[in-house]
């Protein structure tokens, strides 16, 4: 896989998705003040489910799935469920600002199981370095002094929320047409 240099374009895009998504954690913390955690993740699967319906529906797109993959789907539902529900819970424990640093630590997660499960994404000195130093900016962030004991909670929730993303694709390739 080649990589081709950002153009200008893609620089405004990819500022623009990193505030759409940078602004997660407030919008998770916002929706808690009303409904409970487990409500707000059923809320947003609902809310996701109408939205891709709709979508298959106008494009004319099937959603049938066959009987091996409907295991598949309710394996991966469960477990992403699971994980959205114990990091909803999580933030409930935490400021916004620190569950923002928490949750911008998954490209790290995912940058090292792609590395073992896509064949053609493989780690190389820079990316290592890169991960290497801003995991370094994080640590920093959680090691701070100050933190009370609701932070030990939040800290292990995210621990269970990354390994739990480990667990569900131990062993396993994915291939590029399956991602």
């Amino acid at each position: 896989m080649t990589e081709k240099p950002m153009d200008s374009t893609g620089a405004v895009l990819a500022i623009f998705l990193c505030l759409l998504f940078g602004s997660n954690a407030l919008a998770i913390k916002l929706s808690l003040f009303g409904l409970s955690p487990y409500a707000c993740v059923m809320l947003r699967f609902l809310v996701a489910s109408l939205i891709i319906l709709a979508y298959s529906r106008f494009k004319k797109i099937p959603l049938a799935l066959s009987t091996t993959e409907w295991g598949h789907a309710v394996a991966m539902g469960v477990i992403f469920g699971l994980q959205m529900a114990v990091f909803y819970v999580g933030i409930t424990y935490t400021t916004v600002s620190h569950a923002g640093v928490l949750m911008n630590t998954q490209p790290f997660f995912v940058a090292i199981m792609a590395h073992f499960m896509l064949p053609d994404d493989r780690l190389t000195l820079r990316k290592v370095s890169g991960i290497v130093l801003a995991s370094v900016g994080a640590f920093d962030f959680e090691t701070a002094p100050g933190q009370d004991e609701t932070d030990q909670v939040d800290h292990l929730l995210f621990v269970f929320d990354a390994q739990n993303g480990f667990r569900a694709a131990r062993g396993h390739r994915f291939s590029p047409e399956r991602v």
